[in-house]
């Protein structure tokens, strides 16, 4: 009964705070709790958490090197990605928080072996993601924001336009490792090769995402709608995975399903990332 109250208590405070209860509310609440708190003697405190296998400073290094094979529509490419910082959600899980990823200058080239073309497939200037499963008693925002340059479909080519993204939702626990998540999400891009030179879309990113020492897992679909300038839908289905080899190597592989300009494209890779 003495750490159900010492809990409450601590509860209490935290919605008092959270919430902006008034103080006739939170005082006498607060109080009462307390009060029988201490009518109880001779309790013996909680145990302390056990250390985690791996702490926070022992988790993989933040430099990741990526090689990688693949098939954009039936176009054949070699890719490279360098990454000096951070951890995005399909790295080693261990020492790092769940569900968390941050990634800061991020380079993906490609080498087209048809035309012997190489191409900036995407740069990421920074890249933010918080996945916080709610509870019964807590309701984190799960949130998303980032910023750089990418490959965009005009339905006539594909042009590497800026863009900025960001969006907010939920996520919800599906077990210890793994968990839901529903994201409404917007999307900017600029660039001369685009009908406006601008466009605009709000979306959506429906998934579901599983991290272990072993094997991590995201997988769902997005959608977005183009208001401002194509005045099209962009649907995707998407898979990613990785199954990790100690702290140092991961073995990746993803693939996409897009509905853009009222055509199918599919996408898959495979390769390595390494962690320096």
């Amino acid at each position: 009964r003495a750490h159900v109250l010492d809990a409450t208590y601590d509860y209490v405070r935290y919605r008092s705070e959270a919430d902006s209860w008034p103080r006739e509310i939170a005082a006498p609440l607060s109080y009462n709790l307390l009060r029988a708190r201490s009518k109880i003697d001779g309790i013996a405190p909680l145990e302390q958490p056990p250390e985690p296998t791996v702490r926070d400073d022992q988790g993989h290094d933040t430099f990741r090197v990526s090689l990688g094979v693949g098939q954009q529509a039936h176009r054949e490419f070699t890719q490279l990605t360098f990454r000096p910082a951070y951890h995005d959600i399909l790295d080693p899980p261990a020492g790092y928080r769940r569900g968390a990823q941050l990634q800061f200058l991020r380079l993906d080239a490609r080498y087209y072996t048809d035309n012997n073309e190489l191409q900036i497939e995407q740069l990421t200037g920074v890249e933010i993601r918080s996945l916080s499963p709610r509870n019964a008693f807590f309701s984190p925002l799960s949130w998303q924001v980032g910023f750089g340059a990418r490959r965009t479909d005009t339905g006539e080519k594909r042009v590497l336009a800026p863009y900025l993204e960001g969006g907010a939702g939920g996520s919800w626990s599906l077990g210890l490792r793994t968990q839901a998540f529903v994201i409404a999400t917007a999307d900017a891009e600029i660039d001369d090769d685009l009908r406006r030179g601008y466009d605009l879309a709000p979306g959506a990113d429906i998934g579901v995402l599983h991290q272990s020492n072993r094997f991590s897992f995201a997988g769902g679909v997005k959608t977005k709608a183009w208001i401002a300038g194509s005045q099209y839908r962009q649907d995707e289905l998407y898979t990613k995975a990785s199954w990790h080899i100690g702290r140092e190597f991961s073995l990746f592989a993803e693939f996409t399903r897009v509905d853009h300009y009222d055509r199918y494209q599919s996408t898959w890779q495979a390769g390595l990332h390494a962690y320096f």
